[in-house]
């Protein structure tokens, strides 16, 4: 009896220390498997579908995304692609996973990322955040405005006053090195614009509307100078100047004393006329259809020539660009004490909107990297995140297919949420 009873209780022991061997192991695996199954959804239900793919652009392990309440979330993965037998009938395969996803359910689109410069913009720089930056630009230019562009005229002024005779001087230099180009160009402009079609234009178009309103004003300017005009004043001095008396240039005296005594007052007192006479002739040459359509298809002309640009082009580089006078001026003006005091007063005020924005861009040492610049250091750094596919609902009762995007889309953001107890929130 004695003997049973300490067979029992060995066996009970060792069934116990078994158990407990068993179950940490066990509640490990099941602990990783569940992790596993959170981290990688490919573990739980999921479904392979074969689409076709009307552009060719799938890749292999090509993420599938789905826009949720909560986010955008991974939902599948481009497993296989397939080649086509013939043009346009390219086919895929899609695992998707997740117990919402069906055959019918979705359209799939695919999207790009070429990296190109206006991509990485629309991606640092979405709405909100061009909002953000011009509200901070509208606070500090508010605060500080005034006062930056009281402290700057100085500086602009003595930047101006250098640089304006030397452009001068460097565009009279540049056109006489091309002056033989000028002229070539210009009588070839004249043979093939100015005298076929602006003259015509000039004679048919614009001097009846000249005449039409400045020909009453000339007319009654012209009676009052000629009633005032003396015949016999001018007629016997021209008269003295001809014979050999010590005396002369009587008419060019007659001529002075006229414009100053009776010409000017007689315009001054129809200067009204005479601006509202070129008032209504701007207005009507303005306003003519016929103008500016023939304007315009001279300056068209005049744009589309690469000739002319590039003799343009050569004489802006020429005298502004490699006017080392010029280079050399505005160097002095702004590293004089001067700018350098202005420049280091008004950093002082910049500085902190000029952090805040590069935070907005870039991220802080508290939040961390910004989501945009991580996704543009991603794929401009590391070549990643290129190419992805957007499942969609389905609008119509054709076969699932993979389209190209119309539009373009920054790689989507995916939230994995932490613990509920710790709950935080991370990228």
């Amino acid at each position: 009896m004695q003997t049973n009873y300490r067979r029992l209780i060995g066996l009970f022991v060792w069934v116990a220390f078994l158990i407990a061997l068993m179950t940490g192991p066990i509640q490990l695996g099941w602990n990783l498997t569940k992790s596993a199954a959170s981290i990688h959804p490919l573990l739980k239900n999921d479904l392979t579908l074969t689409i076709q793919d009307l552009a060719g652009l799938t890749r292999v392990n090509a993420p599938v995304f789905m826009e949720t309440e909560t986010g955008w979330k991974q939902q599948g993965i481009v497993i296989e692609t397939i080649p086509a037998e013939k043009p346009n009938e390219k086919m895929c395969s899609i695992r998707l996973y997740g117990s919402k996803m069906t055959h019918s359910e979705h359209d799939f689109i695919v999207y790009q990322n070429s990296g190109q410069l206006s991509e990485v913009i629309a991606t640092m720089l979405p709405l909100h955040k061009r909002q953000q930056i011009a509200n901070r630009i509208s606070q500090i230019v508010e605060q500080h405005g005034r006062a930056f562009v009281q402290d700057m005229i100085p500086i602009v002024q003595q930047t101006l006053s250098g640089a304006v005779p030397e452009i001068e001087r460097g565009l009279h230099e540049s056109i006489s090195r091309h002056q033989e180009e000028i002229d070539e160009l210009l009588e070839r402009w004249n043979n093939k614009y100015v005298e076929p079609e602006l003259i015509p234009l000039a004679k048919q178009e614009l001097l009846p509307i000249v005449q039409t309103h400045a020909q009453p004003v000339a007319e009654s300017i012209g009676r009052e100078l000629w009633d005032r005009a003396s015949l016999w004043r001018f007629g016997w001095r021209a008269a003295y100047d001809k014979v050999p008396l010590p005396k002369k240039n009587l008419v060019q005296q007659e001529w002075d004393r006229f414009v100053q005594d009776d010409a000017i007052p007689v315009l001054e007192n129809h200067t009204d006329e005479m601006v509202s006479a070129i008032q209504k002739t701007l207005a009507e040459i303005t306003s003519s259809q016929i103008i500016r359509e023939e304007v315009a298809n001279g300056l068209t002309q005049l744009a589309n020539d690469q000739e002319t640009r590039a003799l343009i082009q050569t004489l802006i580089r020429e005298s502004i660009m490699e006017n080392e006078p010029l280079r050399q001026n505005i160097q002095r003006v702004w590293t004089s004490k001067l700018a350098q005091e202005i420049i280091a007063k008004n950093s002082e005020r910049l500085e902190p909107v000029v952090r805040q924005i590069g935070e907005d861009l870039f991220g802080s040492e508290t939040e961390g990297i910004n989501p945009d610049f991580a996704r543009v250091l991603r794929n401009q750094i590391l070549g990643k995140d290129r190419l992805w596919i957007v499942a969609i609902p389905r609008t119509d009762e054709s076969q699932p297919q993979i389209r190209p995007a119309r539009q373009w889309m920054p790689y989507p953001l995916i939230h994995m949420t932490e613990s509920s107890q710790s709950g935080g929130e991370q990228w």
